[in-house]
């Protein structure tokens, strides 16, 4: 059983017209949850079904909490999204409509993680649905590789946005699977949460004490420490690129693909988009446009308005 689809690639052609380029669009937006967070998450959830697991917890106000709910409707099983009071009324009311129980527990993500891992510990039939650590999940995100594999000659590079380190452990598993090792991974987070970054420069996972993003799906405090040890033997490049970067992105996507997408995603389409100097030396360029369903058309007006677009 697969309870996510296979994707399509599109040429984004107005930008390789102008830069002449081949930039290409891994269309994951398109998933039935909006993102590409259902490959992992439904690799984890059918595995617990199997293992005969009811119920599945997870914190996230985003879009892992909302690809759990999707599962666990679709698979019959019970589900519990805790939420921080910082998340969306909008995101919250998404995932209630998939039939899961929504807790608002703590002001930020750490505080609903551990009360999720608490009420998980409590129900026997119960397995904690972490939003990107576990190598199940990663192994259902590197069928992203498979499909562009079959769809696309070997780029010259992949550009991907990076929030906790998932969808990067996934694709370099691909990557290295398909024999396509030695293609560069260009890792995009916005500068208001640079924990890649940052602990690519440190060498280890760091934390950040402070987050200054809207870009909600990006704003973890730290990255896998699986995604560091992967820089250790891949070329892994870090760019960083602003918030309004990211919301031009976004209306610039928009124009092309009529779809919405999160600022999340606008920071990896910046690349396309903006074509800073990091992107220069390749010529076929494959971006993951990861979606993300936390945002709406008063959100996308907002955005507009803040940065002037």
């Amino acid at each position: 059983m697969k309870l996510y689809l296979k994707t399509p690639l599109f040429p984004l052609t107005r930008i390789n017209q102008k830069f002449h380029k081949n930039f290409q669009i891994k269309m994951e937006c398109y998933q039935p949850s909006g993102s590409f967070k259902i490959r992992g998450i439904s690799y984890v959830c059918l595995d617990a079904k199997k293992k005969g697991i009811s119920h599945l917890i997870c914190a996230s106000g985003g879009n892992a909490g909302y690809a759990v709910a999707y599962c666990a409707r679709i698979l019959g099983m019970k589900c519990t999204i805790v939420i921080p009071k910082s998340a969306s009324n909008y995101m919250a009311e998404v995932i209630r409509r998939e039939g899961a129980d929504v807790i608002v527990h703590g002001d930020i993500f750490d505080d609903a993680n551990d009360f999720a891992l608490q009420i998980t510990r409590e129900d026997k039939n119960a397995m904690f649905v972490h939003p990107f650590e576990n190598p199940l999940l990663w192994e259902g995100h590197s069928t992203i590789v498979d499909e562009l594999k079959e769809q696309t000659d070997k780029p010259d590079a992949i550009v991907l946005s990076v929030g906790g380190g998932g969808l990067l452990n996934g694709v370099i598993q691909g990557i290295d699977r398909n024999g396509w090792s030695d293609v560069p991974v260009i890792a995009c987070e916005v500068e208001g949460a640079p924990k890649f970054n940052l602990s690519l420069k440190a060498g280890k996972p760091i934390y950040l004490d402070e987050i200054h993003t809207l870009a909600n799906t990006l704003a973890g405090k730290t990255v896998s420490p699986e995604s560091i040890a992967y820089a250790k033997n891949h070329n892994i490049i870090s760019y960083l690129t602003g918030d309004a970067n990211a919301a031009h992105a976004v209306f610039e996507f928009i124009d092309d693909f009529r779809v919405i997408v999160e600022l999340a995603c606008g920071a990896s389409m910046s690349v396309a988009y903006n074509e800073p100097e990091i992107i220069r030396p390749y010529h076929h360029i494959v971006v993951i446009a990861c979606g993300g369903s936390g945002v709406n058309l008063p959100l996308l007006l907002q955005y507009k308005q803040i940065f002037n677009l």
